[in-house]
């Protein structure tokens, strides 16, 4: 009786080691390192260039991402930029650990980057395109009196108000202003972010894959004859990104 006791005890005690390793709610998820990314230039021309960025996600503590193992196989079209990551040593919580690596892009083309992570070697192509511009139309209540201003990203995604440039905008004071867009096709609106003397004042944000189609419309918190700058994130069909930046200076 106490032999067969035993014997059933020990049936039991590895059924349980067997659930403790083989419940998912404790097992660790595996990593995701994305084996493809798009993104594009921010400008065209001779100086173009732009910044890539690709996440890999369920990292554990112990499997970190450092910079220096990071290599591009092709450094002419981009080049390892910098990393930011959030790690925890709570293996409940390793589904929020993951690395950003940011990648410096100058031309057009397609470079592999290699990675460590733990023991093994992750790989991830990445797809860099020419910059288009992603705005069909734009116009914004107290500027350039309401006047269409899509062209002024036609080579570069970041515009300044400046006498130099020919980039001048007239800006008047206005409450609540309107601000209108609508992107090219293929494109979507993914947030739109207006600043203050670097503060941001207005916020709209869209979830990856939930990013607004076609015209929209965003009600701005105010738009003052000051300094003032609006970003705007579009995102392509193809997943790539271009962030459109908007300096206001009246002069």
């Amino acid at each position: 009786m106490k032999q067969r006791f035993r014997e059933k005890l020990a049936i039991v005690t590895c059924l349980a080691l067997a659930l403790s390793v083989f419940n998912p709610l404790t097992s660790q998820a595996a990593v995701k390192a994305p084996s493809s990314a798009v993104g594009y230039l921010a400008s065209s021309g001779e100086y173009a260039y732009g910044n890539i960025s690709f996440t890999v996600k369920g990292l554990k503590a112990s499997e970190q991402i450092k910079l220096s193992s990071i290599k591009s196989s092709d450094t002419d079209v981009a080049d390892i930029s910098s990393i930011n990551g959030s790690y925890s040593f709570d293996s409940s919580r390793v589904k929020d650990n993951y690395c950003d690596i940011t990648l410096s892009a100058t031309k057009a083309g397609k470079t592999t980057i290699s990675y460590k992570v733990g023991k093994s070697t992750k790989k991830t192509q990445v797809t860099v395109k020419n910059y288009v511009n992603p705005v069909k139309k734009i116009t914004l209540t107290g500027v350039n009196g309401g006047d269409d201003f899509s062209a002024l990203t036609k080579e570069s995604s970041s515009v300044y108000s400046s006498s130099d440039s020919g980039n001048t905008f007239t800006v008047k004071e206005t409450e609540d202003p309107v601000l209108s867009i609508t992107p090219e096709s293929g494109w979507y609106i993914r947030s739109v972010n207006s600043y203050l003397g670097g503060e941001m004042v207005e916020s709209y944000h869209k979830v990856e894959g939930k990013e607004y189609s076609g015209a929209q419309k965003f009600t701005l918190y105010k738009l003052f004859s000051d300094a003032q700058n609006l970003n705007i994130e579009f995102v392509n069909k193809d997943g790539g990104t271009i962030r459109v930046s908007y300096q206001f200076i009246s002069y």
